[in-house]
């Protein structure tokens, strides 16, 4: 139980610590000042509940259950698929030629390297 704990503790650190797609999301509403505080709650209270969650066991309850694992590996892998697709129309529609090209390389050099 005490590996679990640290192993969603840490989990939990290293999603709040890096700017993943939902503080660039929240940034870019701040930014346009759209829903500001709506959206700031909501993502600190399911933060708060998903990091609860994952000290609280909740994977030792998925780990133990196929069905669950299975759906929390493919739910997972689409959900990020589809933002990802959203993401790049975003890209897309706002920037163009070589601004677009740069962007992706220096993505394409982010994860490589």
């Amino acid at each position: 139980m005490t590996t679990d704990f640290f192993s969603g503790f840490a989990t939990g650190l290293a999603l709040i610590v890096a700017i993943g797609s939902q503080n660039a999301f929240v940034l870019r509403q701040g930014i346009l000042r759209q829903h500001v505080l709506p959206l700031v709650l909501f993502c600190a209270l399911s933060d708060a509940l998903l990091i609860l969650a994952g000290i609280g066991g909740a994977g030792v309850l998925i780990r133990g259950n196929e069905v669950l694992i299975t759906f929390t590996r493919y739910g997972g892998a689409l959900f990020l698929a589809a933002y990802g697709v959203l993401a790049a129309r975003r890209a897309w529609r706002v920037l163009d030629g070589l601004i677009a090209l740069a962007m992706w390389t220096l993505a394409a050099m982010l994860l490589a390297g």
